[in-house]
């Protein structure tokens, strides 16, 4: 999607509000400062800085400078190679990670100072260095070029970019043997290097950004203090002195710079594989700008206002209501707006277009008629309309407002005046529909639905609905069904009478708008913009918090319409938002959930048949896992079940689960992720391993009730230690009663006993040996104490 900075007649275009996610040493790096970012082919992220290596995987972050054993903290670049290794550039060497070991492969002493590395993928490690330029592959270092290089760059095209000190620049051959012939000699003190999507190069020296297609200069463009760019499509985001800046192209130049935030200086960027653009500033941590932005627009205007009512004017335009806010946009320009008038008494809840001349506004001191720049209050001695105005709805030449104390029937004259032709003592009208037999459905605050019968309303009587319901929203679709939001309820009623309830929230108020999508709704509450599939009954997606993490918080039954059957308009009261469904359904991106490490604490353990075995014992199990999932990973959950202990699913938020003592058995970890885009993934086996029968116990357990169920009631570790104790009586009992064989495995039945009680007894804290119950508990409190 491209912006085109222009303005069309009356309509303007106003720059897109960028919020912005930090990972900063709260979120646990290790220094503020981070030099660059890479991700590996597994999709972890990893940072380098003067205090080591940081890892990123959704979940949290990392620090990996002791684990891995590198050789000093002090890093300055990292690089991605195959097989998911590192190349890591510290200020002693060159530091190589595979299989999660690291160790050191070059010093400085060997080559030189190395200023800067890239990894080829024929070439293998290729290094800048004060003696010349080296590859390294397969554990030899080759020196290729004499001299003294700064930077090097690898294209798409494997070409090889390399700054000699001052010096213009050098390009090669895959294969680093001849020289590229170019005239790019002009280009000298480079900065940065940079590849954009469209293959064109691009070089930031100390005064000038040039980008080069085929070798060719195509564009120079004058900038000073530049310290990193990314290019990609029609968007050029720069590091410029302490600022994040962006600029977009615009008749073939870069202009209509938009200052993204300011006091933080970018030492690089990074696209990683969702198309988040990631900065490594040199205060501040890690940086990324969502690709979630390019379907969903938040224009920057002047303030910020809340959006309280949104209508179609006609069959392209729409219009925005709200405090002190009052705009229009032609949907073939969605991001192009008008400016109109705008009213200063009180909140503007809703308003109608009539026509070019007159424009009806309720606000809560009344109602009002907009015509050009003229404002006029009217009805200002009415009981029902002189104040508490809150929504209108217009059918041909008739007007309904409803007020917080009734309903009124207008008609709208030739002339554009407006003539009460009735009024209804309803109570607080709060929303306001039309079915198929053009009948007016009337939702109200604790009076429940009316609905409208001849030239009067009565209370309509509907499954889920009684006559103190709240009802805060009423949308019919173009089969005439119905959605409706009421009380902490939402419901869908067919033409044929059949009530379907789709939801039932926590929170008090169910949302406060919905429209129709085929066959799922879309609702706008105070947990942000949530799809349901209507005949599924739950919940598809959710679009809470990708960006800001907040503000997503509707406002009224009109602050939610599908334009062109793609964008959705969302009034917040944070201001407006545009969703573009399009873009969204788009998203292709597969979640997984990876096993990330396994911890056994106090025990050992062997493979068998390519399983993980371990004995029974007083031991701990830790499972971390993650999903590498970049688009809003704030908003994951997880649920997970051991096959062999429990079949039931236990959800949490966390990023590890813990086992102890576990009895006998076959175990399998299944896991599953869920993403609000995405919704569930499909169930993971993740880990699995046995735990063994004992040595000494396999005769005696073989030779008794053929193994199974006297394995089972002995080692069991599920129970608390009063049912432990009722199923060893319960074995004693039926041992006693077989032949003298037995009587031998009796005696040692009583000496695992004696074990049991001891192991059980092990845990003071849950009063039972496994802690997955207590996990649970603490997983449901942290929720409940963040919500």
């Amino acid at each position: 999607m491209s912006f085109l900075l222009v303005t069309m007649k009356t309509y303007k275009y106003y720059t897109q509000n960028i919020p912005l996610k930090w990972l900063t040493r709260h979120h646990g790096l290790d220094s503020g400062q981070v030099h660059n970012i890479t991700q590996d082919e597994n999709g972890l992220i990893w940072l380098s800085g003067p205090n080591g290596l940081s890892r990123y995987n959704s979940n949290a972050i990392e620090n990996f400078t002791k684990k891995l054993n590198l050789s000093t903290h002090g890093l300055r670049w990292v690089e991605s190679a195959l097989n998911n290794d590192l190349y890591i550039l510290t200020d002693v060497g060159i530091d190589y990670i595979k299989n999660g070991k690291g160790h050191s492969i070059i010093e400085n002493t060997q080559v030189g100072f190395i200023n800067n590395i890239a990894y080829h993928q024929d070439l293998g490690l290729i290094l800048a260095c004060s003696t010349g330029i080296y590859t390294f592959k397969d554990n030899h270092l080759i020196k290729k070029i004499h001299g003294n290089y700064e930077k090097i760059f690898i294209d798409q095209l494997e070409q090889i970019w390399i700054c000699e000190e001052f010096s213009h620049i050098k390009i090669f051959n895959q294969k680093l043997s001849s020289p590229i012939k170019a005239k790019l000699s002009a280009i000298k003190n480079i900065n940065y290097i940079h590849e954009g999507d469209d293959k064109t190069i691009n070089i930031v020296t100390n005064d000038y950004l040039y980008e080069i297609k085929d070798f060719k200069i195509i564009r120079t463009t004058p900038f000073i203090k530049v310290s990193a760019i990314f290019k990609y499509e029609h968007e050029l985001w720069m590091g410029i002195d302490n600022q994040l800046v962006k600029y977009s192209l615009n008749d073939n130049e870069w202009s209509n710079p938009d200052i993204i935030c300011n006091d933080c200086y970018i030492n690089s960027f990074y696209m990683d594989n969702f198309n988040n653009i990631w900065g490594a500033t040199d205060q501040h941590g890690a940086i990324k700008v969502s690709a979630l932005r390019k379907f969903i627009f938040q224009p920057k205007f002047k303030s910020k206002n809340s959006i309280f009512s949104i209508n179609k004017m006609d069959d392209n335009r729409y219009s925005f209501i709200g405090r002190k806010f009052n705009k229009e946009v032609d949907s073939k320009q969605i991001y192009l707006f008008k400016n109109n008038v705008t009213l200063d008494n009180g909140h503007v809840w809703d308003q109608v277009f009539i026509n070019n001349k007159l424009t009806i506004a309720v606000s809560d001191t009344g109602v009002y008629k907009l015509n050009k720049n003229k404002i006029k209050q009217i009805f200002t001695d009415n009981k029902y309309l002189s104040k508490h105005g809150r929504i209108t709805y217009r059918i041909g030449d008739i007007l309904w407002i409803g007020t917080r104390t009734g309903l009124s029937k207008i008609q709208i004259t030739q002339q554009n005046t407006l003539e009460i032709i009735k009024q209804f003592d309803l109570g607080y009208v709060y929303c306001l529909d039309m079915d198929k037999d053009n009948n007016l459905w009337v939702g109200t605050l604790n009076q429940g639905l009316w609905v409208q019968n001849e030239n009067d309303f009565i209370r309509h009587k509907l499954r889920f609905i009684d006559n103190s319901s709240s009802i805060y929203c009423i949308r019919f679709n173009e089969n005439f069904d119905s959605a409706i939001l009421h009380d902490n309820l939402i419901t869908v009623h067919q033409q044929n009478g059949k009530s379907t309830l789709i939801s039932k929230t926590k929170l008090l108020v169910s949302g406060w708008s919905v429209v129709w999508d085929e066959n799922t709704i879309w609702v706008g509450g105070s947990n942000g913009l949530t799809q349901y599939d209507v005949i599924l009954k739950e919940e598809k997606r959710n679009i809470t918090a990708l960006l800001s993490e907040s503000n997503w918080e509707f406002t009224t039954s009109k602050s939610l319409l599908l334009a062109n059957n793609r964008y959705l308009l969302c009034g917040l009261n944070s201001g407006l938002v545009i969703v573009d469904k399009k873009i969204l359904n788009q998203i292709d991106k597969k979640l997984n959930v990876y096993l990330d490490e396994v911890i056994w604490d106090n025990t050992h353990t062997y493979n068998k048949n390519n399983s993980t075995v371990v004995k029974p014992g007083n031991w701990t199990l830790k499972i971390k896992f993650f999903s590498a999932w970049f688009y809003n990973a704030h908003n994951l959950k997880y649920r997970y079940k051991l096959l062999g202990f429990d079949n039931k699913w236990n959800e949490t938020k966390h990023d590890q689960i813990q086992y102890n003592s576990l009895p006998v058995g076959n175990y399998t970890l299944v896991m599953q992720a869920f993403s609000p885009l995405t919704g569930w993934n499909e169930p993971t086996d993740l880990y699995a391993f046995i735990v063994d029968t004992p040595i000494w116990a396999r005769g005696w357990l073989t030779l008794a009730y053929k193994i199974k169920e006297v394995f089972y009631d002995v080692f069991s570790n599920k129970r608390k230690n009063s049912v432990l104790v009722q199923k060893n009586q319960y074995l004693e009992e039926k041992l006693e009663r077989n032949t003298n064989e037995i009587t031998k495995t009796y005696l040692e039945i009583q000496k695992v006993n004696l074990i049991l009680k001891k192991e059980a007894n092990l845990d003071a804290l849950t009063d039972i040996a496994n802690r997955r119950a207590f996990d649970s508990n603490l997983n449901n409190e942290l929720e409940t104490s963040t919500r």
